[in-house]
């Protein structure tokens, strides 16, 4: 007869300890991934909200003002996002002192000094300042927006010699600067317009009323 033998002890397969262990350490990284994306998602939506109240409240960009105002006919986040975009590339292309960016209820304006996008007298706009109108021109673009371009020229600053009259300087501008916004080719005719006009000095501090390029976008003009 063949001795007995002793039953097989119990211990678990090595390989099937190994296999759960992968498949726990596996699930627990999952598990923490997932947690680190959600919290990265919650503080980004606060950051991106607290940016958004610091440019788009009031009526500047450069300061805050006393509430919110969504821009009309468009999504407060696509508009918040836009006049963002702008005010960013001001800074980033050196024109904090020279350009001024707002934005209320009826749309985003953009207001340039004289000297910004014309040399003395000129009427072709600076190519170096082709980057930033490439910026104006998609935020526009991108939103479905308008572009109203007013030049406004002081009496006293052109007609000078061989230089153009002052109601020609402006309107000369006004095309140049709606031509280079088609030649982008991002933009539909209908979409940009252009005027001239002259001002008085000292006839007032409204941005309409003062010397340099007046940018409004807008929804339907």
């Amino acid at each position: 007869m063949r001795p007995k033998l002793p039953p097989r002890s119990q211990t678990p397969d090595v390989s099937v300890v190994n296999w759960q262990m992968i498949y726990c350490s596996f699930a627990l990284i999952l598990v923490v991934f997932f947690a680190m994306m959600v919290s990265y998602s919650i503080l980004s939506g606060k950051g991106m909200r607290a940016v958004r109240r610091h440019f788009v409240q009031g009526s500047s960009l450069h300061a805050p003002g006393s509430s919110m105002t969504p821009l009309s006919g468009i999504p407060f986040e696509e508009s918040g996002d836009a006049a963002v975009l702008i005010q960013n590339a001001t800074t980033r292309f050196g024109l904090g002192n020279t350009v001024r960016v707002s934005m209320g209820r009826e749309g985003i304006d953009i207001f340039m000094k004289d000297r910004v996008l014309f040399a003395a007298g000129a009427v072709n706009v600076d190519k170096g300042l082709h980057p930033y109108l490439n910026v104006i021109a998609d935020a526009a673009a991108r939103n479905g927006l308008q572009i109203q371009v007013r030049v406004h020229v002081s009496e006293s600053g052109a007609g000078m010699g061989g230089d153009p009259s002052p109601w020609m300087l402006s309107s000369l501008r006004a095309v140049n600067i709606m031509r280079y916004f088609l030649a982008y080719d991002r933009l539909a005719a209908d979409q940009v317009s252009a005027a001239g006009s002259v001002v008085m000095p000292g006839s007032g501090s409204a941005p309409d009323a003062e010397e340099g390029i007046a940018l409004h976008l807008s929804v339907g003009g």
